[in-house]
Formats: C-alpha cells, sequence, structure tokens
C-alpha cells in the first residue's frame, strides 16, 4: 500500500493527521453536481447548543484538579457526581456536578475548648 495516499497539489499540512489523505469534500452538491451550502457551517454552533450544560470527562477533571481516572474509579465506585454515558463519551451535568459538591461540604467542626 502506498505510504502516502494525497493528491500532489495537497499541502501536507492540510492531510488527515491519521491517514494521510485529503479530507472529504466540504461542500454539498446537489444532482447537478452544483455547489450547495457548506456541510458543517452551524452543526458545530448546533452541537455546542445540545451540550451547553454538560462537561466532559476530561474538562472537569481539570476544573477540578483531580485525574481523569479517579472520575472514572468514582464512577465505578458510584460515589463521585452522577454522569450520562453516551457511546464512549461521559458526560457530567454542570448543575448535578454542583449540587455534588455542595453535599460534599463538611459542617465546620467546633472549637475545641470548655467552658471559661
Amino acid at each position: 500500500m502506498n505510504a502516502t495516499l494525497r493528491h500532489p497539489a495537497t499541502p501536507v499540512h492540510m492531510l488527515c493527521a491519521v491517514h494521510r489523505h485529503r479530507p472529504a469534500q466540504t461542500r454539498a452538491r446537489d444532482a447537478k453536481g452544483t455547489d450547495m451550502k457548506p456541510i458543517g457551517i452551524g452543526t458545530q454552533e448546533h452541537s455546542k447548543a445540545l451540550l451547553a450544560g454538560w462537561i466532559s470527562r476530561k474538562e472537569l477533571a481539570g476544573e477540578l484538579d483531580l485525574a481523569v481516572d479517579t472520575l472514572a474509579r468514582w464512577e465505578a465506585r458510584r460515589v463521585g457526581p452522577p454522569c450520562v454515558r453516551a457511546g464512549r463519551k461521559v458526560l457530567y451535568r454542570r448543575s448535578a456536578v454542583q449540587d455534588w459538591l455542595q453535599a460534599q461540604e463538611m459542617p465546620r467542626a467546633k472549637k475545641a475548648g470548655g467552658r471559661r
């Protein structure tokens, strides 16, 4: 198999990093072959709106200054914040994480000492 499957006119920085081939078409075409609106326009904004109240495990680990493995272990033991799995992706609802953090809050210890 050819190690580099690229069109000679395609700059190296525009190749797919994994497979080293030209990226897929960036424009949709109708039945006649004329360009329609670009594919992917608005989809990133749409997915951001869909996941607006959610955070990934990696992002949560960064915010809490924890290892990603710690959050995975907590999930397995059911002691950490509640999460949702979407395929391989693990998501946490921001409000649920905040509620969980508040539930972890410890009351202040009473001052030691007796009567005076």
